[in-house]
Order: C-alpha cells, then structure tokens, then sequence
C-alpha cells in the first residue's frame, strides 16, 4: 500500500540466484520494476535469491 492507501500491483517475472558480486541486479530500469533480494540459503551469505516483478497496475494520484 502506498500513499493515501493506494495499490499498486506488480507480476513476478523472473527469480533466480546470482552471487554477492553481481551487483546489476540494483541497476535501474527502463521499466517500473520493483526487485527485492536476500542472502541464499537461509543462514548463508554465499549466493543471493532474486526476485523482479514489472508493475502492472498502478494508482492513478489526482492533484488538488
């Protein structure tokens, strides 16, 4: 939920495991892509678990 309880939606596209040095997985995009990641496996530091969505539906915001 964003501001004013606003919902965007966003479709998962792509998971994968990459290692701590590939570092493009925070490069921007030419598209609306929201990636979040995390150490893999649990208790690990050796590998990282990704996730990228692409939005799908955003709120539209009106202005006063």
């Amino acid at each position: 939920t964003g501001i004013g309880g606003r919902i965007a939606t966003y479709r998962v596209v792509e998971t994968l495991i990459v290692t701590p040095a590939d570092m493009w997985i925070v490069d921007p995009t030419d598209t609306p892509m929201f990636t979040m990641f995390a150490c893999h496996p649990k208790g690990s530091a050796r590998h990282r678990i990704v996730v990228r969505a692409e939005l799908v539906d955003a709120p539209v915001v009106q202005l006063p």
